[in-house]
């Protein structure tokens, strides 16, 4: 093997003289993510793009992927361009967060500005639906998700241009805020 190949292979967490002799399909979800990971960073890119790293994965493999990410990122002084629908897992990596929403910037800013003060009614949207483990199952909260989403969708078109101001570094269309 490589020499390369090795360290790739254990600066992603895994045993280089294991992973090394297994075929993709006998790895597990996290482990074939940690290679991919080490595949992108092999050209010793600037900019690393994740879209969905951890959507396939089991919630308690999130996590070390996440930290990787983080840690990839920090060490090689990348730039990481996180796209995904959990703004949870963003949260997690992102100094800073755009939230889309029908291909348009709906909300931007530092990630603690936006998560901490949502003002658009789909990052509220988005942020009511990351499961709180403090908060019990009530039954109907569905219901009164979809209800929301439906709201989002009706107030955001059509699309509007202005954007205010509402932080020293936060961002929103004003379309769609709320009242």
């Amino acid at each position: 093997m490589a020499k390369g190949v090795a360290e790739l292979l254990g600066g992603v967490g895994l045993d280089p003289d294991i992973t090394a002799q297994k075929f993709p399909h006998v790895l597990s979800g996290g482990q074939r993510q940690r290679v991919y990971i080490a595949r992108a960073i092999a050209v010793q890119p600037e900019v690393l793009v994740a879209d969905e790293p951890t959507s396939m994965l089991d919630v308690s493999i999130r996590l070390g992927i996440l930290d990787l990410l983080a840690r990839i990122k920090r060490e090689k002084n990348l730039a990481l361009l996180y796209i995904t629908h959990d703004i949870a897992t963003a949260a997690h990596v992102a100094e800073e967060i755009i939230v889309m929403f029908a291909g348009q910037m709906v909300e931007w800013g530092s990630t603690n500005a936006v998560i901490g003060d949502p003002r658009h009614l789909y990052t509220q949207l988005l942020l009511s639906a990351v499961p709180d483990p403090n908060r019990p199952f009530v039954p109907g909260d569905s219901a009164r998700f979809l209800g929301h989403a439906e709201e989002v969708r009706r107030l955001s078109r059509p699309a509007s241009s202005v954007i205010e101001q509402v932080g020293p570094d936060h961002f929103v269309r004003a379309l769609g805020m709320p009242s």
